[in-house]
């Protein structure tokens, strides 16, 4: 079989419902902590935890110096390189994040600081969602990185 059916036929599913030979996915969660100084409401802790999986393929070459392993060996090395850029992307939203919430807003009342922390952690998710397409728009998906099987 072709390396590059196989790879095919053991890519990792995105959430997107397609198939790639490699998926970054994060799971970022918060917790913030109110205070409350002469009737104005702020948030004055939050905790931030980005959980980053990847979802990369298992070596289907031998190991060694022939052609297949140092294709296998650059594609994957590209492939790794790639996402990893994901994951910073999903980091430096993290961060923005954090220092959104803790950039001391005052608030008349615990709903309002409510609605701030949601409309501005979707705010942030969405712009990780955003800048991981364009990221993959601009590099087709890895391609133009190296991240790419080519025949042998």
């Amino acid at each position: 079989m072709e390396l590059t059916a196989a790879m095919k036929k053991e890519a990792a599913t995105s959430n997107d419902g397609h198939k790639y030979f490699g998926v970054t996915n994060w799971n970022l969660n918060y917790r913030t902590t109110l205070a409350e100084i002469d009737g104005l409401h702020f948030i004055d802790k939050a905790d931030i935890a980005l959980d980053i999986i990847y979802h990369l393929p298992n070596r289907i070459t031998s190991e060694g110096e022939d052609l297949y392993a140092q294709e296998w060996n650059r594609f994957y090395t590209a492939l790794y390189d790639h996402e990893k850029v994901h994951a910073t992307i999903a980091e430096t939203h993290a961060k923005e994040l954090y220092d959104a919430f803790l950039s001391r807003k005052d608030f008349s009342n615990k709903e309002e600081v409510r609605l701030f922390r949601i409309q501005t952690a979707n705010k942030y998710f969405e712009n990780i969602r955003a800048n991981n397409r364009q990221y993959d728009k601009e590099t087709n998906q890895g391609e133009t990185q190296g991240a790419r099987l080519r025949s042998l």
